[in-house]
């Protein structure tokens, strides 16, 4: 199970830059990975770090309200619209 977590964490590494994910899976994306580092867009890199705050530092008090994924949603997609 952790194998297959870590494949997904590796192939999200490119959209979360900025990035189309290159063709070839996981070989693919790793030798595109420099290339990517060097040229990435801060401002989805930005709402993608935003997203994980939200899901990891979400008070657990309105968790039983709203499930942090939720929050995390609707806030990064109204700013990113704006």
């Amino acid at each position: 199970m952790s194998g297959i977590g870590v494949i997904l964490i590796i192939l999200q590494l490119s959209p979360l830059l900025g990035h189309a994910a290159p063709a070839g899976g996981v070989m693919g994306t790793l030798s595109a990975l420099p290339d990517t580092v060097a040229n990435m867009k801060f401002s989805e890199l930005f709402l993608g770090l935003l997203t994980l705050g939200i899901l990891f530092f979400f008070p657990r008090r309105y968790r039983k309200y709203v499930p942090a994924q939720l929050v995390a949603l609707v806030a990064v997609t109204l700013l990113s619209v704006i």
